[in-house]
């Protein structure tokens, strides 16, 4: 696999991305202003919009980079729904660091989550039609 792996058929998918993503962003805004004391809730739910990008990717490069990708624009909401009087210094940009780091890292295990939940699915799937093939041939019993 190679680095031109990640643009195959991306416009076919663009349209995927963007619902993933805005699953991500409106979970995330939901987990931060509406429910402040359940977060985790929504949060948890919000990760489905990365999941969501990495099943609809052709391979697992594309799903984690397009889905770390995918995840940035969570670090911008966190920061101007969380702190409107932010003030930067020292501190507050190691933190701002670390925040983006693990949000793509969250990104990059949530893609390739996703990307292996859809080749387990396509395998159950043609599984499940081989059986279904099997089981509507005569067998030489019945000729």
């Amino acid at each position: 696999m190679s680095i031109n792996d990640i643009f195959i058929d991306l416009n076919e998918i663009w349209k995927d991305i963007v619902k993933g993503l805005l699953i991500f962003i409106i979970f995330l805004i939901v987990a931060i202003d509406v429910l402040p004391d359940w977060s985790y809730i929504p949060g948890f739910i919000a990760a489905i919009g990365l999941l969501y990008v990495g099943y609809k990717s052709n391979n697992s490069i594309q799903a984690a980079v397009l889905a770390m990708l995918s995840s940035i624009p969570g670090f911008f909401v966190l920061y101007t729904t969380n702190s409107p009087d932010f003030q930067i210094n020292q501190e507050s940009i190691q933190i701002q660091a670390l925040v983006l780091i693990s949000l793509l890292l969250i990104g990059l295990i949530c893609g390739f989550l996703g990307y292996i939940f859809r080749k387990r699915s396509d395998a159950a799937l043609a599984e499940e039609a081989k059986k279904q093939e099997n089981q509507t041939k005569p067998s030489k019993k019945d000729r």
